[in-house]
């Protein structure tokens, strides 16, 4: 590796499809702002340890056209240059809304990765594109909300008639959206398409610390589970009815459980957070100080 050199800033057209040399300004803002989204989180996706700098210059006749400088800045001293860096940049762009215009929030039939390609089979079809271009659309939830509001104020725009990017100077564009492209990114995308509860029951060891001793199937018993203090509801009739007959319980006891694990989406932070803890069964028990063989529940 040498010591970078400094690159010549690369310049791409952004070019907004219609007749004369105005814009309304909210599409403007809005669809430049997430463009820019887009960008930055591409970039953060194929190279991490790089920053990307974005700048328009003045406006120029001809539809209405946007010119971006971009720059991707490497982290560190000792980089390689950033030429390569830009295109991928830009095919995993392309890549990415080529991929919006096939499977159009759908998911793919099949989907088979070689090197840094994905394979996507449509209808009978083998579709080849940039393997981070696939991740992006599959998970990545940021982008797909950029997508969607970029093109929604463009398309509620009726003088916008579709957009182009290109490199400066090059006959084709690299991305072309005709006006009856728009709404498909308007589409859900099943892939990001997340259940607001998801449940999952596992076989758990919880350490007992506080126990009622009249208790009802609401009532939250508090336990230590991975390290940490958890509240749980017990549904197992036949263990509640066992404390409730006078069975004690003390700091340091163990329940060996069917555990149910319930988490609420939080669409804020974009992930699931567990919010309820149910016991579903009582397994056995295992006193503190005691060999587990000597402790079993239902002997």
């Amino acid at each position: 590796m040498s010591k970078a050199k400094a690159n010549p800033i690369t310049p791409y057209e952004f070019r907004y499809l219609k007749k004369g040399h105005d814009i309304d300004l909210n599409t403007f803002l809005t669809s430049q702002q997430n463009f820019l989204t887009i960008i930055h989180e591409i970039n953060r996706t194929s190279f991490p340890e790089a920053s990307v700098n974005v700048k328009i210059t003045q406006p120029r006749p001809g539809s209405f056209i946007i010119e971006h400088l971009i720059d991707i800045v490497p982290i560190g001293v000792f980089v390689s240059e950033n030429w390569d860096r830009i295109s991928t940049l830009f095919t995993v762009l392309k890549d990415f809304i080529d991929i919006w215009k096939l499977l159009k929030g759908d998911k793919a039939e099949k989907v088979t990765y070689v090197d840094n390609s994905v394979n996507i089979l449509v209808n009978g079809n083998n579709n080849t594109f940039h393997a981070d271009a696939f991740k992006i659309y599959q998970s990545n939830t940021t982008v797909n909300k950029a997508i969607f509001k970029g093109t929604a104020i463009l398309n509620g725009d009726k003088e916008i008639e579709g957009f182009e990017v290109k490199k400066q100077g090059a006959k084709k564009p690299l991305i072309q959206v005709k006006r009856e492209e728009l709404p498909a990114f308007q589409n859900p995308n099943k892939y990001l398409d997340k259940p607001e509860r998801t449940k999952e029951i596992k076989e758990a060891t919880l350490f007992v610390k506080k126990f009622d001793v009249a208790p009802k199937k609401s009532t939250k018993f508090t336990f230590y589970y991975d390290g940490r203090p958890i509240s749980a509801s017990i549904e197992d009739g036949h263990f509640l009815q066992r404390i409730m007959d006078g069975e004690k319980f003390g700091n340091g006891d163990s329940l060996v459980v069917d555990l149910e694990v319930s988490k609420k989406f939080d669409e804020g932070y974009d992930t699931y957070i567990v919010d309820k803890h149910t016991i579903l069964n009582v397994k056995d028990i295992h006193r503190r100080g005691q060999n587990p063989d000597q402790t079993k529940l239902f002997e």
